[in-house]
């Protein structure tokens, strides 16, 4: 890559979260600060996993595309997650 790939995931990962937040609005402001802080923290560590599901090679626009969907992503998928979790526990 010629340019920094945390850039690409930084970026891709604020596109996301704002995406997020505009299509699952927060109830309120301490919701807001906690998905954006969810989604962008996931966006940067997980960007590899749709690129490796997808197939696709490492380059800076697929490390950003990465990066936005897992961000846009994280918060439904957290909220099954912690579903699942609540309902096997009272299994």
């Amino acid at each position: 890559m010629d340019h920094d790939p945390f850039f690409y995931k930084l970026f891709g990962s604020a596109l996301g979260t704002l995406a997020g937040l505009a299509y699952f609005a927060p109830k309120n402001a301490r919701d807001a600060i906690t998905r954006a802080f969810f989604s962008g923290a996931t966006g940067v560590t997980f960007y590899f996993v749709p690129i490796d599901y997808l197939g696709w090679k490492i380059e800076p626009e697929r490390v950003l595309a990465g990066a936005f969907l897992m961000a846009v992503a994280a918060w439904p998928l957290a909220g099954v997650l912690f579903k699942w979790m609540t309902e096997k526990g009272k299994a």
